[in-house]
């Protein structure tokens, strides 16, 4: 509950302060981008951005996670069935430095957790080979990881599917500056993990972010909801910058949420 409510904190005290292979195509993905929204500025002080089929990570070889990863996903890539998950857990053979080890999260407690989905990467075999990489994991709660987690990027799919695309930003949160490690590489735990999301309904550019502790959760979705410049202020980075409208608008649409856009009726847990 402590964690809940510094992290909850911060967010609100950073908005005041400043009140983002059978499947087949008929061309090719990077040709088919719409402004390339999930660009990110990024703040972080050590990083190796490294471009992935399906996603783009900027990798910390010191806290050995990454600092954000980020997509397009479309919705014919989100309603994909062609490939099944690998399940194999592999070093990011483009990251440079230090990685850590899937034995690390052996008897640790935390889940291996993905930040871009792999179920997102259902359309492509390399996507989902790359998804396992470990410079898109990290330490999560399981039970985070199979519940509130799961089920928004569940909704991220949905969302897709009812909107042509969506464009994701995720990655973790270090605020304590205590974090445990674990693994004898001694992998970083994230105190909690951060989504935004950014999507047209109707012509009409929205966006969100999603923050939610590193731990066992409970509550619905729309609890940890929140502009996304309170996580361009907590991460230092910078997000859907290219969404084309004004500066002013831009602002706003980072500076408030429209509830709305992100209510899904009777939704029923995939």
């Amino acid at each position: 509950m402590k964690k809940i409510i510094l992290i909850a904190t911060l967010i609100l005290t950073t908005i005041s302060l400043s009140a983002q292979p059978a499947f087949k195509r008929n061309t090719k993905k990077s040709e088919r981008k719409q402004y390339n929204i999930e660009e990110v500025v990024s703040g972080a002080a050590t990083e190796q951005v490294i471009k992935h089929k399906g996603f783009t990570v900027s990798y910390n070889s010191i806290l050995l996670n990454p600092n954000w990863v980020s997509y397009e996903l479309t919705t014919e890539e989100a309603s994909a069935t062609d490939v099944s998950r690998t399940d194999e857990f592999l070093p990011d053979p483009a990251a440079k430095g230090k990685q850590a080890d899937t034995r690390d999260y052996s008897r640790s407690g935390f889940d291996r957790g993905h930040m871009a989905a792999a179920a997102d990467m259902k359309w492509d075999r390399d996507a989902m080979v790359e998804s396992f990489y470990m410079t898109n994991i990290c330490p999560q709660d399981r039970e985070l990881n199979s519940g509130l987690w799961l089920e928004l990027e569940q909704k991220c799919r949905y969302w897709a599917k009812k909107n042509d695309r969506v464009w994701i930003v995720c990655g973790p949160i270090f605020t304590t500056g205590h974090n445990q490690p674990i693994g004898d590489n001694h992998v970083t735990v994230p105190d909690a993990f951060y989504k935004c999301v950014c999507m047209q309904v109707d012509g009409r550019w929205t966006m969100a972010a999603f923050i939610m502790p590193n731990l066992a959760l409970n509550q619905d979705l729309e609890r940890y909801i929140f502009p996304v410049i309170g996580i361009e202020n907590i991460t230092g980075h910078k997000f859907f910058n290219n969404v084309p409208v004004s500066p002013t608008e831009l602002n706003q649409l980072k500076s408030f949420v429209t509830r709305e856009d992100w209510q899904i009726a009777n939704w029923k847990k995939r």
